[in-house]
C-alpha cells in the first residue's frame, strides 16, 4: 500500500526543525504499527528551494517526508508491503502538520505475488 499526502502546513516547527521532525517520524511509524530498521534520518536542505528531507526505513517498507517551508508545503509518502489504517494515517498527518489542505492519493499493491508477471528474463 502506498499513501500519498500532499499539504499546506500550518506547524511551522515541525517544517522547519530537524529535530521535531525527527520526532514525527518516530511517531508516525509507531502509530501505524510498523518495525524501524533504520532511521529515521532528516537533513536540512539548503538547495532552492530549502527546506527539510527525512525518512524511515521500515521492515515494511519506508516514511518519507520533504517540507517546503517558504511555501508551508509537505510530501509525505508511506508505503508499506503491511496493511495499515489509511483513514487513521492520514488524520495523523492532517492533525500534527496541521493541514489546512491537502490531497491524497492511495495505490494498492497486489498481495498475492504470484499475480505478478516479471517482465525481466
Amino acid at each position: 500500500m502506498h499513501l500519498i499526502l500532499d499539504g499546506i502546513a500550518t506547524n511551522l516547527g515541525l517544517i522547519t526543525q530537524v529535530a521535531e521532525l525527527k520526532n514525527w517520524l518516530r511517531q508516525a511509524v509507531e502509530s501505524i504499527g510498523m518495525t524501524v530498521i533504520d532511521g529515521p534520518r532528516v537533513v536540512d536542505f539548503p538547495g532552492q528551494p530549502p527546506g527539510l528531507s527525512g525518512m524511515v526505513m521500515l521492515a515494511e517498507s519506508s516514511i518519507t517526508v520533504h517540507t517546503f517551508p517558504e511555501t508551508n508545503a509537505v510530501m509525505i509518502d508511506i508505503f508499506s508491503c503491511k496493511e495499515f489504517e489509511v483513514d487513521d494515517a492520514i488524520a495523523m498527518v492532517r492533525d500534527t502538520f496541521r493541514l489546512t489542505r491537502y490531497g491524497v492519493k492511495v495505490h494498492r499493491r497486489p498481495v498475492d505475488m504470484e499475480r505478478i508477471v516479471p517482465t525481466w528474463r
